[in-house]
């Protein structure tokens, strides 16, 4: 189930922009500099995260070659020591029959095949967080010692893939938990530790006063203020949101399995009794508070606290009637296969890009994107029909549902919207000279070309990748490549 969910195809989609080309952007500048303290996107720092996940792609890349499976790599793995994590942690609290649940929930999940399928930290600040707070449980609770040095390893580990939160989270954790419980010997057990102090220090200080020593105060206001702080108290790149944002947020992220999710939510009655699921509570309470009250707000973020629901679920298996389930199960291949049909009425023709992007991409869909999705959906509705046990039902869905993401949804939300990009970014790489990119962010072009991107004014024959509506095309002195809302082409 982890080749299928997280390896098979991992290769196929263009890197998808703006987060897996930043990334990887960034990745392929710090092997182009050998500068291995400060990351550069196109000639300029950037302070979005911290360094591990970008030593672990330049590691990755470095030895095997800069194909999009070797950026996505180091995710893959993360992913599914997450997934083999939490199936561990369950199996002799919950039972043989949870724990397999609760791993099928977390693998299917299409938050967690997404990330887990990127060239970016998230699934690995997962596996990080996840082990933190599961040996915070085994240290708390268990009074197991080793599992609590382990924790500072992890949360250590987590300073260094994306910063505080990587903290936050285990220890608001803990914290919630102790005062749920009210148990403060639980909190003096893990938290009231030096030498796990020494052992956070030991793993993430060196990068951060090495970074410190080579940009200063650049570096407390890029990473501290603006991407730490910042994202917290205003908008960033337009992901703003609401209070509720997370609602259908966390039911969305959970596809094909929301039945469960919503099931589960009767637990919360056992919050203060049981101390596994008021631990689960804590952890997934403070993650959905935290990021509901936060001005910048991303889909993903709400995965920070999403191993404690797949553990909740697993313990309602027998709880949701299959043919209920069916219902979210086909929510996501549904929508791909209708979308394509209905995306011209859909478009506002005001926005050039991403009116000739859709117009474009969705004639591009192959035949077998088409059978794929039907005969996914077709296999969902006979195995939930047929099987013979809820856990030979979920199996058999979350198999389906993350086949259809790895050969159907994910190579064809890439061909829309990503595969321009590439075929622009390999024909400026054939001409190798200096290109500049013009009022438009998509760093999977800088990957693509092998080279770094400017952002200058274009002058008189200069050699410039944009999109439709940035650029008037009367200053052109040729078209080089025009397809899907994208552009290259030279100045007059």
């Amino acid at each position: 189930m982890l080749a299928i969910g997280f390896f098979l195809n991992l290769w196929g989609p263009a890197l998808f922009d703006l987060d897996e080309g930043a990334f990887s952007a960034a990745t392929m500048e710090m092997l182009l500099r050998q500068d291995f303290i400060t990351t550069y996107l196109n000639g300029t720092q950037r302070f979005d995260k911290p360094i591990l996940i970008y030593w672990l792609q330049a590691v990755s890349t470095g030895l095997f070659g800069t194909d999009e499976f070797f950026y996505r790599l180091p995710s893959a793995i993360a992913a599914s020591f997450w997934a083999v994590s939490v199936y561990r942690f369950a199996q002799p609290r919950l039972g043989e029959i949870e724990a397999r649940a609760s791993f099928i929930f977390l693998v299917s999940a299409i938050g967690v095949s997404v990330i887990g399928r990127a060239a970016t930290a998230d699934a690995l600040l997962n596996l990080w967080i996840a082990l933190a707070c599961m040996d915070g449980y085994r240290a708390a609770v268990e009074k197991d010692k080793k599992a609590g040095m382990r924790a500072y390893l992890w949360i250590g580990l987590g300073l260094l893939t994306k910063g505080p939160v990587g903290a936050a989270v285990p220890f608001a954790t803990l914290t919630l938990f102790a005062l749920l419980m009210r148990d403060g010997s639980a909190w003096t057990r893990v938290a009231v530790k030096p030498l796990g102090w020494l052992i956070v220090g030991a793993v993430a200080l060196p990068w951060y006063i090495a970074e410190y020593l080579d940009q200063g105060q650049l570096f407390i206001d890029g990473f501290f203020l603006t991407h730490n702080l910042g994202r917290f108290t205003e908008t960033m790149e337009s992901h703003g949101g609401t209070i509720f944002y997370y609602i259908p947020g966390i039911l969305l992220v959970t596809l094909p399995f929301a039945a469960w999710l919503v099931r589960s939510l009767a637990s919360v009655r056992q919050v203060g009794k049981n101390r596994l699921t008021t631990w689960c509570w804590a952890w997934f309470g403070f993650v959905f508070v935290l990021f509901s009250f936060s001005s910048t707000q991303l889909p993903h973020y709400v995965l920070y606290g999403s191993t404690p629901l797949f553990l909740l679920m697993s313990q309602y298996l027998y709880k949701v009637p299959l043919r209920i389930a069916l219902v979210p199960a086909l929510v996501l291949p549904a929508l791909f296969l209708i979308f394509p049909l209905v995306a011209a009425g859909l478009i506002d023709p005001d926005d050039l890009y991403v009116f000739e992007m859709i117009s474009y991409g969705v004639t591009q869909l192959s035949l077998s994107y088409w059978i794929i999705l039907v005969a996914g959906i077709l296999a969902i509705i006979a195995i939930v029909l047929r099987a013979k046990s809820h856990l030979s039902a979920i199996l058999g869905t979350g198999l389906v549902h993350l086949l259809l993401v790895g050969l159907a949804i994910l190579p064809a939300a890439a061909q829309i919207q990503q595969t321009p990009v590439r075929e622009a970014a390999m024909l400026a790489r054939s001409m190798d000279e200096p290109v500049i990119m013009w009022r438009t962010d998509m760093p999977s072009f800088t990957t693509y070309s092998k080279r770094i991107t400017t952002e200058d004014e274009p002058k008189s024959g200069d050699l410039v990748f944009t999109r439709v509506g940035r650029i008037d095309l009367q200053q052109a002195d040729e078209i080089l490549f025009n397809k899907g809302g994208i552009l290259l082409l030279r100045m007059q």
